[in-house]
């Protein structure tokens, strides 16, 4: 099936990522993320998994294009694993015998498909540094550190904010308030998306295509903060519009008496 993506069912707080099989007959990876309490995990029969994914996710149907039997029959008997939070090193590399390249240098879940992107990109850094410094490994080690560095911690905080959904343990910690305030800057942000998309064109399902095709994930994070900072600069005016008008209609009806002195 042609459909790919990253589906999200508020309903049920459940994130299911489809990834493009390489062949029509090919069957079709995916990753589910879902709370450990989730009522998902507690389902054991073929017939349970593939009627609940029939409901959460209708635009799917008829769910068995997505899902066999025998795959529905297989997740009923697994175990789940977990995702642990993204990480990062540093330095990359000790002294001038060892280098940390792929996961040992920065580990973020496979539900965005970098992995593999950024190890590719720490081969070529490494050889980048070996051809500045002449194979000289005390010299090319720390360069390789310092052209990757960066990269690495910008990956596991751009994945980071990714994983901070309303499916997210992460996010069921946070108190009220500060998911209304989640869910405000978001809507922001994806309005100064689409009203300036020359200037705000950072979204995070596109960083896997933009690092195959030799970005930076530095440059991705900047533009990423750029985006948030406005975005917060547009929530706080907003607050300060509505309480303005507000303060405005209360000394219009007087219920708020200003009083001026010298």
């Amino acid at each position: 099936h042609d459909t790919l993506g990253l589906f999200y069912s508020a309903k049920d707080n459940v994130r299911m990522s489809l990834f493009q099989a390489p062949r029509k007959t090919s069957l079709r990876p995916g990753v589910i993320a879902v709370d450990k309490s989730h009522k998902l995990l507690s389902l054991k029969t073929c017939d349970a998994v593939l009627e609940y994914f029939g409901e959460v996710f209708p635009h799917l149907r008829p769910i068995r294009v997505f899902i066999s039997r025998e795959e529905a029959d297989r997740f009923a008997k697994s175990r789940p694993g977990t995702l642990s939070l993204p990480r990062y090193v540093w330095p990359l590399h000790y002294g001038d015998r060892l280098v940390l390249l792929g996961d040992s240098a920065h580990s973020v879940p496979p539900n965005m498909g970098l992995g593999v992107n950024a190890a590719l990109d720490d081969c070529r850094a490494l050889k980048e540094a070996l051809d500045k410094a002449g194979d000289d490994l005390a010299m090319a080690l720390p360069l390789y550190s310092e052209l990757q560095g960066k990269e690495a911690q910008s990956l596991a905080l751009l994945e980071y904010r990714h994983s901070l959904t309303p499916a997210s343990a992460m996010f069921r910690q946070l108190t009220p308030l500060q998911r209304l305030d989640w869910h405000v800057e978001k809507r922001l942000r994806s309005m100064l998306r689409k009203l300036l998309p020359w200037l705000f064109s950072t979204e995070f399902e596109t960083i896997p295509l933009r690092t195959a095709y030799g970005g930076s994930l530095t440059k991705v994070l900047r533009e990423a903060d750029a985006l948030a900072n406005t975005a917060r600069a547009a929530k706080l005016a907003l607050v300060a519009t509505i309480v303005l008008a507000g303060v405005r209609e209360a000394i219009r009806r007087g219920l708020v008496e200003v009083v001026w002195s010298t």
